[in-house]
Formats: structure tokens, C-alpha cells, sequence
């Protein structure tokens, strides 16, 4: 409900200083999350080796490409959770970081989600382009992602696939 760069502020800092423990550390994370609060790299690299999984998930959407956490993510893309190891994924991705790749394409062709398209866009190579297609055509829910997101990648076939999509489906709404 609150918001704006006061509140990331004031959440950065409850979880910076340790006031939240427990139960209310999760919450606090997930608010810094959807505040986009920027966290100290201690702080988060604390966070990226909690013992709860969704602690470690949202840690990693408040991420930064700094050399220190990258090196985090990159291990957590083994993670034993697969929510975590998803947000790792997205948050390598969106930091443009090829060693997401993999994963991404796995998580195009098992769960796709407006967060791995987003994410895979970046690094997408010529078989992502194919399952951002292919997610297009079969998840209508979808479809408008996909279709921005082959729009936005710099790949020949990108471009022709985005177009064949439009030409069999016609308009799609915005």
C-alpha cells in the first residue's frame, strides 16, 4: 500500500540494522523487493545464504550485478530449491549474465512466466528465440510477452518468428 523512495528507505534500513528476525524478515524482504530497496552487499549476501528458501529467493530480486553477488547467484542456480534457483536464473538474466541460460530455457519449456521471459531477452540465443515462439502459440496468457520480447531481441529468426505469429493469430491486444 505505502510507497515511493521513503518506504524503500525505511525497509532497507529495518533489514540493514537486523530489527526484523524471524517470520518478519520474509515479509520485510518482500516488501524491499517491491520497493526496489537497495540492500548493503553484506546484507545481501547474508541473505543469498539464509537457510529458508524464500529468504534466498527474494534476496536475489534485490539483487545488484556486482562481481561478489554474481558469484552468489551463479551457485544458487544449483540450488536444491527450485524457486530459488528460478530467481537467480531471472535475476543473472536481467543482469545480462549468460550463465542463466540454461536454466532459462528450462524454465521456457517446463514453467514459463512473464519474469523468465523478461529475463531470458537479454542472453537469448537462437533456441530461445524458438521456445519464446513456442511459448507465444501455446500460452495465450503469455503471448503478448513473448511477442515483445522477440520483438525486442537482435537475432535474425527473432523477427521472422514474431512475425509469423502476428500473420496466424492477427492483432493481439496490448
Amino acid at each position: 500500500m505505502i510507497g515511493g523512495r521513503e518506504a524503500a528507505l525505511a525497509v532497507a534500513e529495518l533489514i540493514e540494522r537486523a530489527v526484523v528476525r524471524g517470520p518478519g524478515l520474509g515479509i520485510a524482504l518482500r516488501a524491499a523487493t517491491l520497493l526496489r530497496s537497495t540492500l548493503s552487499v553484506d546484507v545481501l549476501r547474508w541473505l543469498l545464504r539464509h537457510a529458508e528458501p524464500s529468504i534466498r529467493a527474494d534476496a536475489c530480486r534485490c539483487t545488484r550485478p556486482l562481481p561478489d553477488l554474481i558469484a552468489v547467484l551463479v551457485d544458487l542456480l544449483d540450488d536444491l530449491d527450485r524457486s530459488v534457483a528460478k530467481s537467480a536464473a531471472c535475476a543473472l538474466g536481467q543482469m545480462g549474465r549468460t550463465e542463466a541460460r540454461a536454466t532459462l530455457k528450462s524454465l521456457l519449456q517446463s514453467e514459463p512466466s512473464e519474469d523468465v521471459i523478461d529475463a531470458v531477452t537479454s542472453i537469448a540465443d537462437e533456441e530461445c528465440v524458438v521456445l519464446l515462439g513456442r511459448v507465444a502459440r501455446a500460452t495465450p496468457g503469455l503471448a503478448i510477452a513473448a511477442l515483445d520480447s522477440l520483438e525486442s531481441i537482435d537475432h535474425p529468426r527473432a523477427g521472422t518468428i514474431a512475425a509469423g505469429i502476428r500473420r496466424q493469430h492477427g492483432p493481439l491486444p496490448s
